[in-house]
C-alpha cells in the first residue's frame, strides 16, 4: 500500500532489493558501534591531552576552563553520528 501511495512500482522483487539494502542487522551494528563509540572517545581523550600538552600547558584557568568544557563537550558530536547509524531500524 505504501508503495502505491509513494509511486513506486513494484514488480515482485522487492524482497531481494530488501535484502541487498539490509547488510548488517541492528544487532550487527550495535555491536561494531561500541567499538567504535570506545575508539572515538580513546582517540578523542589522546587529542585533547596533545592539545592541552602543545598549546594550553601554561595558558590562564580561565583559558582551561573554557577549553575543557567545550572538548568535553565536542565528543558528543562524532558519537552522535556512531549511535544514530547503529540505532537505524533493519
Amino acid at each position: 500500500m505504501t508503495e502505491l501511495l509513494m509511486g513506486w512500482r513494484t514488480n515482485g522483487n522487492d524482497h531481494i532489493r530488501r535484502s541487498s539494502e539490509a547488510i548488517m542487522t541492528q544487532r550487527q551494528r550495535k555491536a561494531v558501534g561500541i567499538v567504535l563509540t570506545l575508539l572515538t572517545l580513546i582517540v578523542w581523550a589522546a587529542l585533547g591531552m596533545w592539545i592541552y600538552e602543545t598549546w594550553l600547558l601554561g595558558a590562564h584557568n580561565l583559558v582551561h576552563l573554557a577549553f575543557f568544557v567545550l572538548f568535553g563537550l565536542g565528543w558528543v558530536f562524532p558519537a552522535m553520528v556512531v549511535i544514530r547509524w547503529m540505532l537505524k531500524p533493519d
